[in-house]
């Protein structure tokens, strides 16, 4: 039987939320022609009420992701609880139809317990809902030192990049920072936890300066490999592969800056170059909700 002592203990988590294979709720205009609208999804994260008498908490909002039935939210919200006692969160993703001037489209909900999730192989749990896709929940354990950590601070630069776009258009590079981590099921995959913005038609893009929390890439461990990823970004949601790199922060901190990089993509062919200007730690996470690099509310983890 479980002492007191372990009942009672409080631990400290980050939580993400990511989706698959949502299906939107089209308008009744776009149902009368059969088009087919994919969604602009955002997810709301609440506490659910413990006892009688006591108010569901909102924890807060991820960001919209344009066009995307897959959507992977880089906004980690922190919770603290207690183990041995439920911890209930409600994830309800919404539809963001704020640019056709129609109301947000609920599209479903799940209710997911913290502890149930961290019984699961790499912490995280998935759940349908009502034939409109799958949510899945991603529960990071962490110390309380780990909060007293600086962030990551990158700028970086694209030079000479593959054009995918064509002869009479360049492309519109962004990036992703993704670490390995389980995936649902066994085995391992690649997760998004830091989304730049998208430069427009340009082979040689510079990106604004982005801060990602080290916990959250690489458990504050200077040698766990991350990998850097390029995309073309597309306004349909289907983005292009551009190259990617794979280091980790012994490598970027103490490198010379510029640090220049070959970029391959999934075949192994050279892509261009991408030069890290700036990488050094700032700061420290304190925030209860914590976003992950700068919020583009028109971007999608490529399928």
């Amino acid at each position: 039987m479980m002492s007191d002592t372990l009942q009672h203990v409080h631990q400290t988590a980050l939580v993400t939320v990511s989706a698959k294979s949502l299906q939107s709720r089209n308008s009744t205009r776009a149902s009368m022609v059969g088009a087919k609208r994919l969604p602009n999804p955002f997810a709301i994260v609440t506490k659910m009420s413990s006892k009688d008498g006591e108010e569901p908490i909102i924890l807060g909002k991820t960001e919209t992701i344009v066009t995307s039935s897959n959507p992977t939210w880089t906004y980690a919200f922190k919770i603290d609880f207690t183990v041995g006692k439920l911890y209930d969160i409600n994830v309800g993703v919404h539809d963001d139809s704020s640019k056709q001037k129609y109301k947000n489209k609920p599209l479903g909900s799940a209710v997911f317990e913290i502890g149930d999730i961290l019984g699961t192989i790499g912490n995280v749990k998935g759940k349908s809902i009502k034939g409109r896709g799958v949510i899945y929940v991603r529960v990071m354990p962490v110390m309380d030192d780990h909060f007293s950590a600086p962030d990551l601070v990158l700028e970086l630069k694209g030079f000479s990049l593959k054009n995918t776009q064509g002869l009479f258009r360049k492309s519109d590079p962004f990036y992703e920072l993704q670490r390995r981590d389980f995936a649902p099921g066994g085995g391992y995959s690649w997760y998004t936890v830091c989304r730049s913005e998208h430069v427009d038609n340009e082979l040689d893009p510079v990106w604004k300066p982005t801060a990602v929390n080290i916990v959250r890439l690489c458990d504050n461990d200077h040698s766990i490999p991350f990998r850097i990823c390029v995309f073309d970004w597309s306004k349909k949601g289907n983005y292009t592969d551009m190259g990617m790199i794979e280091t980790n922060l012994e490598v970027l901190l103490n490198a010379k800056s510029p640090n220049r990089f070959t970029l391959k993509n999934q075949k192994g062919k050279e892509c261009g170059v991408l030069a890290v200007t700036r990488a050094e730690m700032e700061g420290a996470l304190s925030n209860s909700a914590i976003p992950a690099g700068t919020e583009d509310r028109s971007l999608d983890p490529p399928s």
